[in-house]
């Protein structure tokens, strides 16, 4: 049924967006406390992880 592809997608989606917002964090706040709380942004190419594509 649609609906339960729906919810399917929603589940997955939702997974996502809490694994970039905490992959995001932890970056933050390591690069926070290496460099004393001043970040460029886009000082350095874009991390890629293995589940990318």
């Amino acid at each position: 049924m649609f609906f339960e592809q729906y919810t399917g997608f929603a589940i997955a989606g939702l997974f996502f967006v809490i694994i970039v917002s905490v992959v995001l964090f932890l970056y933050y706040f390591l690069a926070k406390r290496r460099f004393g709380g001043t970040i460029k942004v886009g000082s350095r190419p874009g991390i890629k992880g293995p589940e990318d594509e």
